[in-house]
């Protein structure tokens, strides 16, 4: 006997293991940009925040900078 939805229920089987690994393996950060007013103008202070160890944290800071900068 051949049951039509045994295919589905693997593919979403499939499709929550994989977003469990993802989630598991993909640094959890957050970053955010603050602009205090200034004598010249705003002066921005960039931050992150990660949760656990996470040693490419300054590096993100300094791309989400650079990248910032292009833009403005």
């Amino acid at each position: 006997m051949r049951n039509p939805a045994q295919e589905w229920v693997l593919v979403f089987a499939l499709l929550s293991l994989g977003g469990l690994m993802w989630s598991l393996f993909v640094p959890r950060r957050r970053m955010w940009v603050k602009a205090l007013p200034d004598e010249d103008g705003v002066v921005l202070q960039y931050a992150a925040l990660a949760r656990g160890d996470d040693p490419t944290l300054e590096r993100a800071v300094n791309d989400l900078r650079d990248r910032h900068r292009e833009r403005l």
